[in-house]
């Protein structure tokens, strides 16, 4: 008895089973005279258009694959197979509009007349337009079934439930378990800062806070426009015996310019600006490289083209100020300008009443042009009353003070720059016209003083009185 998976033939020799070989093949039949044989293998058409074409071949090799063959890879990637298939091509055979497979949408049915009267017979009744409301209406009925014969042939158009949410986004789900969830956007909310507390200098311009100590860019453009020339200098060059060959201290010199003028014109010894602002300080320093760049060269000195100091700025380095002590002496170059003018950046106003006792002599005038009121604001009344008492600390015996006051109807107009100054404002008892019996008192030490006069100028706001306090006896010529 054999096992069902083996089966022995009849010569003794053991065969597959029958279910793993493949069938017979039937036999074949004798062919009619006159008609020839049909093939083996009938080409089955695999697309529907080319019925007559051979059936594509395998392809035995690819440049696909992993880079294996000796014809190399061009791509990367796995090997893919074209999808085939044995079943012939489904044509369409049903459209919604009527037409067959030469024609999808119908359109020869334009042409005749009698269908295309037929066909717009009834006109579609569109539904009324939706109002937007917080409660979505609801869902539109589905039209009665009818036979294909009794057709209404008008078209019914959709139309949102809200125009205004056309895709249904803030429905409510509760009402339609189709509906989603409605979606809001989370926005990062923004915490609102708590008010600070209000003050009366609130309101203050905050560009205007970096000119607190009155050191303005272009000041002497709203004093002298046009570069015309200072009428504060007609004054001073009546007494030049002041000036000539001595040594002057210009407080508040802002970019230099009067105290380059008068130099250049009086020849002092030695000529010290002074300003808060290092801004300005650079700036007059530049003004002064740019005098001694116009100085006449010597005879076979290799000069610079124009081009660099237009472009670089002043070729020459400023001066070097002189060792404190020196006095009034000349340097190489004697009383010369530029030579004789140097420019420094501090703060005049000493921090405590105790600094007083070290300040030594060395000054023979000493310029306060349009200053006090900066100090008033920004030091109060000790602040200024400091100054005073360094200022003629400062002076040599038979020193000379030259004093441009603002009068007090001006400090109202910068009171509110800053909280400080505001502050002081508010606390000044030493007004401008108590200056000079201020000055004249026992506890600065001036001896007399004398008016030199009001320059005239096309602005009022600087028709300011210019007086002359003396240290001692007063110079006489």
């Amino acid at each position: 008895m054999s096992s069902p998976v083996e089966a022995q033939s009849p010569g003794g020799v053991v065969s597959a089973p029958s279910f793993l070989s493949p069938p017979p093949p039937p036999p074949l039949s004798k062919p009619a005279p006159g008609v020839k044989p049909p093939s083996a293998t009938p080409r089955v058409p695999r697309n529907g258009l080319r019925t007559g074409a051979a059936p594509p071949q395998r392809r035995r090799s690819s440049f696909t694959g992993g880079g294996g063959g000796s014809g190399g890879c061009l791509r990367g990637g796995p090997r893919r197979r074209r999808a085939t298939s044995d079943c012939d091509p489904v044509l369409p055979c049903n459209f919604l509009l009527g037409g067959n497979i030469f024609d999808p949408l119908n359109l020869n049915s334009l042409l005749d007349e009698e269908v295309n009267r037929a066909l717009n017979a009834a006109s579609p009744e569109p539904s009324s337009v939706p109002q937007r409301s917080s409660s979505p209406a609801p869902p539109p009925q589905p039209p009665p079934s009818s036979s294909s014969a009794s057709r209404d042939p008008a078209v019914r158009i959709l139309r949102p439930r809200d125009i205004t949410d056309p895709l249904c986004l803030t429905c409510d789900p509760s009402g339609d378990p189709g509906l989603s969830r409605s979606r809001k956007r989370h926005r990062p909310h923004r915490r609102s800062q708590p008010p600070q507390p209000s003050s009366a200098c609130d309101h203050r311009a905050s560009s205007s806070s970096r000119f607190q100590y009155g050191n303005y860019r272009r000041y002497y453009g709203y004093r002298t426009p046009a570069r015309s020339e200072d009428p504060r200098l007609r004054l001073l060059m009546q007494r030049p015996h002041w000036i000539r060959g001595r040594a002057l201290l210009d407080l508040g010199c802002n970019e230099g310019r009067l105290a380059l003028n008068l130099a250049r014109s009086l020849r002092p010894a030695r000529l010290l600006g002074l300003d808060i602002d290092p801004a300005l300080v650079r700036c007059a320093r530049r003004n002064l490289r740019r005098e001694q760049g116009q100085e006449q060269r010597p005879a076979g000195a290799a000069a610079f083209p124009q081009a660099l100091a237009a472009c670089r700025g002043p070729i020459a380095a400023p001066p070097l100020p002189p060792q404190p002590g020196g006095g009034g002496e000349p340097d190489a170059h004697g009383h010369d300008f530029p030579h004789n003018v140097y420019f420094v950046q501090g703060n005049y106003v000493l921090e405590r009443d105790e600094l007083l006792e070290t300040q030594s002599p060395e000054f023979d005038v000493i310029l306060c042009l349009s200053l006090t009121k900066w100090v008033h604001l920004n030091w109060g009344d000790e602040g200024l009353k400091r100054m005073f008492k360094r200022i003629y600390r400062h002076l040599r015996p038979g020193g000379i003070l030259i004093l441009e006051p603002q009068p007090w109807a001006s400090y109202g107009k910068r009171k509110k720059l800053t909280e400080t100054i505001f502050k002081n404002y508010q606390q000044i008892t030493l007004k401008p016209d108590q200056f000079t019996s201020y000055l004249l008192s026992s506890e600065v030490g001036f001896s007399s003083y004398e008016l030199l006069g009001t320059p005239q100028t096309s602005s009022k706001g600087f028709q300011r009185p210019i007086y002359a306090f003396h240290k001692g006896q007063a110079v006489v010529e």
